[in-house]
């Protein structure tokens, strides 16, 4: 599990297939891009309810809600995908 820290700012992660991430910090927003396969994408968080962020089966790229604090966010994915957390 890689781990994202907001707390001196915005943070970018970038990876490739599914993986685990934990935030910590005070985020409030974060631009996803992925899927450019068009295959499944989600992105789920946990803190300490679950929460769908992204589910689609479409190239994505928007801006989606972030919980306060530490959280965990499953990615599930094909192909490449970032998340820049403001």
């Amino acid at each position: 599990m890689r781990t994202l820290s907001v707390l001196e700012g915005p943070g970018v992660i970038e990876g490739s297939g599914d993986d685990v991430i934990q935030v910590t910090g005070d985020p409030s927003l974060a631009t996803v891009v992925g899927n450019s396969e068009g295959r499944h994408f989600a992105i789920t968080g946990f803190n300490p309810s679950r929460s769908l962020m992204v589910n689609t089966t479409d190239p994505y790229e928007g801006k989606v809600r972030v919980e306060n604090g530490t959280f965990l966010m499953e990615i599930t994915a094909v192909g490449e995908w970032s998340i820049d957390i403001d």
